[in-house]
């Protein structure tokens, strides 16, 4: 005989039919359950459930319009629609849940007022163990589910492990790794609410002044048709990417121990400790033999010294109006400091940069630089037109090709080195430029 059967025989039919519903109503509890939880994990990571996708599919072809503003209408909406659509799923949901917990409550008080309690304890305990297995069952595909919409919902970019490197004590979720992994270069589309159009107009103004007329219409026509499409066109600001963006952004902020910095060879993002990366700045800008600790601000001296030059240069007839206007600096700030990290060497090390832009000199160096790189064959830009220039050369028997380290290179370079470089080589130097060499700047 079997177990309900046996319960019937001896407390009636009623309570063996409430047992088998009860049971029932587990069952659903397990299945309830992983659906709301299901539901609550698409709404937190911003993804939406297949069946609602597929679902709201049809609204775009019930409109079927490709107009700019009318596409938008449409696509907002039906993004919109679909989060109402999820929210309200996951109330009803949720109220169907409470439904079958009373059910399951009052099944259970019916049932063990009739039956001894142990024969009752014994019941729930088998049961208990099916039910965690329905469940876990369950919840497996759901969480199986929801990593695909979450890659789905990703764009088709691909990041690498070795694009990031974790250098501190501090765990990172894998999602956030990935999306810091993408690197300094990468970025967010704007949204229509972060663009500035007066100073997107006024930036592109400055950009042309030198442009014939002809020209300039030509570029102001091209800039009006790309705003226009890109403020007609749908955009989708609640992807995955996005939602990622946000949570990075929260975590960074949890962790004001941490800091970003780009690797020094492999545009690798690197991780450290803010206090790591302090300790090994200090270690450089410390050395008394290649730097001197100021006791004031040197910015607005060398910002006049700089400003005579050109000057000075301008009027001599060396350097045109227009260049003179290019190469005088005003509101100069002082030279900011940052390292790379050395991921590459055995020993953590950072490799100090110094970042030059609205420096005092930086114009002035700027017009030196295009000098000496000018149709200079010695010249390599970066490492990619190392690449091209190297790529068809052959040694010759007996040769090989070395890369010399160096350390602090410029702070180790003398300034009457310099000197003796630029006057040896003054022949080729004065061929591209008409400044006086002797003079006295």
């Amino acid at each position: 005989m079997g177990f309900f059967e046996e319960i019937e025989h001896n407390y009636g039919f009623q309570i063996s039919r409430a047992m088998k519903e009860w049971n029932n109503t587990n069952k659903k509890l397990a299945s309830y359950r992983n659906r709301r939880i299901f539901l609550l994990q698409c709404r937190k990571n911003n993804v939406v459930p297949s069946h609602i996708e597929n679902n709201t599919k049809n609204l775009n072809i019930l409109f079927n319009s490709t107009n700019g503003k009318n596409s938008y209408d449409i696509h907002n909406f039906n993004d919109n629609l679909k989060k109402k659509i999820l929210n309200l799923e996951i109330k009803i949901t949720h109220n169907d849940l409470k439904n079958l917990e009373n059910i399951s409550n009052k099944q259970t008080k019916f049932v063990t007022e009739s039956i001894p309690i142990n024969i009752w304890l014994e019941f729930e305990k088998r049961q208990t163990i099916k039910y965690n297995k329905i469940f876990n069952d369950i919840k497996k595909k759901n969480i199986d589910k929801l990593n695909i919409l979450k890659m789905n919902s990703k764009s088709d970019i691909k990041t690498k492990e070795n694009w990031i490197k974790n250098l501190s004590d501090i765990i990172i979720p894998e999602d956030i790794k990935h999306f810091l992994a993408l690197g300094f270069n990468f970025s967010l589309p704007p949204t229509t609410t972060e663009v500035n159009i007066p100073n997107l107009l006024s930036d592109i103004e400055n950009l042309i002044t030198g442009f014939c007329d002809s020209k300039k219409n030509l570029f102001r026509a091209k800039i009006t048709n790309i705003v226009t499409n890109f403020f007609q066109k749908p955009h989708d600001n609640k992807n995955y990417l996005n939602f990622l963006f946000e949570k990075t952004k929260t975590f960074l902020k949890n962790h004001p121990e941490l800091i970003l910095t780009r690797s020094d060879k492999g545009n690798v993002t690197v991780i450290m400790k803010k206090s790591d990366y302090i300790e090994k700045s200090l270690e450089i800008i410390n050395d008394s033999e290649s730097y001197v600790e100021l006791n004031r601000d040197p910015v607005s001296t060398i910002q006049q010294k700089a400003n005579k030059i050109i000057t000075d240069l301008k009027k001599s007839e060396m350097i045109s109006e227009d260049e003179a206007k290019t190469y005088m600096i005003y509101n100069s700030i002082s030279p900011k400091y940052y390292g790379l990290s050395k991921i590459h060497k055995p020993d953590l090390k950072l490799r100090p940069i110094i970042s030059s832009i609205d420096a005092p000199n930086s114009k002035i160096a700027q017009m030196i630089t295009k000098i000496l790189t000018d149709e200079n064959e010695f010249y390599i830009k970066d490492s990619f037109d190392f690449s091209n220039f190297i790529n068809e050369k052959s040694l010759p028997p007996g040769y090989i090709l070395i890369s010399l380290d160096v350390i602090s290179l410029f702070s180790n370079i003398p300034m009457n080195l310099v000197e003796k470089s630029i006057i040896k080589r003054w022949n080729d130097i004065n061929k591209k430029c008409s400044i006086n060499q002797k003079k006295n700047y």
